[in-house]
């Protein structure tokens, strides 16, 4: 039987430059069990209702293959269309206009 609990967990963060309980402090037994837990905010002892459940936060990580095959030129022929200038006006200020 346990009469002193063996471990602590808690969480401190820094308020006015002052350490301060914030979040769950857990006291366990010798056997890995909970024997005691808190909930602190801003170092006051709050209940377990009005503690607010951390949010998971999912990071989704785009394809990095199909980002790097469109920056990366192909070996592959691909379709290619010919382009070629040799029968257009050769007065660029014109191609631009509507006539």
């Amino acid at each position: 039987m346990d009469f002193e609990p063996t471990r602590h967990v808690i969480c401190e963060k820094k308020f006015d430059g002052i350490n301060k309980k914030h979040g769950p402090y857990k006291t366990y037994n010798s056997d890995g069990s909970i024997y005691k837990e808190e909930y602190y905010q801003k170092g006051k002892l709050i209940d377990k209702a009005s503690a607010a459940p951390r949010k998971e936060t999912k990071i989704k990580i785009p394809n990095i293959g199909l980002l790097l095959r469109s920056l990366v030129p192909s070996n592959r022929k691909a379709n290619e269309a010919g382009f070629n200038t040799r029968n257009c006006d050769s007065n660029e200020m014109s191609w631009a206009s509507y006539n």
